[in-house]
């Protein structure tokens, strides 16, 4: 069906073009894995059909852009490097008037920044940012979530990313998001993209999200959460008190300067989690003990 379709790509028909995307989408969702290199040789024309203007062709082509960008950072790398243009392209369409062409080119970039960080730096140097901080003001749940997962998966990069992410003003928008949504699902992909931050930020991304609030939004709802999520937090909050720490054996404080934050905003609510497995109850002592 693939090689049938590949020489129909050429025609000018509105008509053709939309039952062939259609086609491809529906062939792209759930294709085996010794399919995938025939789906790849009509990559280069079937990805053509992305700078259309046309709703049903540009939502069924980002939803197959988005099947094969899902797993491993060959099938990202493959897409990348396609087009130069197609990175720029699927930004671009984030702000698409029809929201359904929004989410799926959300999905696709989503999985493009699961990545390696050059790959989601491709991103960033098309000014994914400030898009992304707009749709976390959206109106659908859905947008709202994978707008979140996005963030975090930019968050898990580089330093100089999250610096990015900073500079681009998206943790004040998160933070409203989180105290503004009334969705427990949409305060923990918040949870996730704040958590990744203190994660693997430096001092200074630290004292900046500590802040804005972040590790109080981190705990406020820590015991709803599940097991994976809480210890994405507890991870966040061991580098707060790491970085904190390594800032005193710099000799640039004379203590831990985070201490006094986590025991105002954090101890309670490690001191009300209810949890069994011995390898995280372990975690949460360590940082009572530490910030007692």
């Amino acid at each position: 069906i693939i090689e049938a379709l590949v020489p129909a790509l050429d025609s000018r028909r509105l008509t053709m073009l939309k039952n062939i995307s259609w086609t491809m989408s529906n062939l792209c969702n759930g294709v085996q894995a010794n399919y995938w290199g025939k789906i790849l040789k009509a990559l280069p024309k079937f990805s053509r059909l992305v700078y259309f203007n046309d709703e049903e062709i540009l939502k069924d082509v980002c939803w197959s852009l988005s099947c094969i960008s899902s797993g491993t950072k060959d099938r990202i790398q493959a897409l990348v490097q396609l087009d130069p243009a197609i990175c720029k392209r699927l930004v671009e369409l984030l702000l698409n008037r029809s929201s359904s062409v929004q989410h799926a080119a959300l999905i696709t970039v989503g999985n493009i920044v699961t990545g390696d960080d050059e790959q989601t730096q491709a991103l960033i140097d098309h000014k994914i940012l400030p898009k992304l901080r707009r749709l976390l003001s959206h109106s659908k749940k859905n947008i709202l979530k994978d707008t979140c997962f996005t963030i975090s998966n930019i968050a898990a990069g580089s330093q100089n990313q999250i610096s990015a992410i900073i500079d681009a003003k998206i943790i004040p928008a998160l933070v409203l998001l989180f105290t503004t949504s009334s969705e427990i699902d949409i305060k923990a992909e918040v949870t996730w993209a704040l958590a990744n931050a203190l994660s693997n930020g430096t001092d200074l991304h630290i004292s900046y999200l500590i802040d804005q609030g972040c590790v109080r939004c981190l705990c406020e709802l820590l015991e709803h959460y599940d097991i994976i999520t809480i210890e994405a937090v507890l991870e966040a909050l061991e580098n707060v008190l790491k970085v904190g720490e390594m800032l005193v054996k710099a000799s640039l404080r004379c203590s831990n300067i985070y201490v006094p934050h986590l025991q105002l905003v954090a101890r309670d609510a490690l001191l009300n989690l209810q949890i069994s497995d011995p390898a995280i109850k372990s975690k949460i002592q360590q940082i009572l003990m530490f910030i007692k």
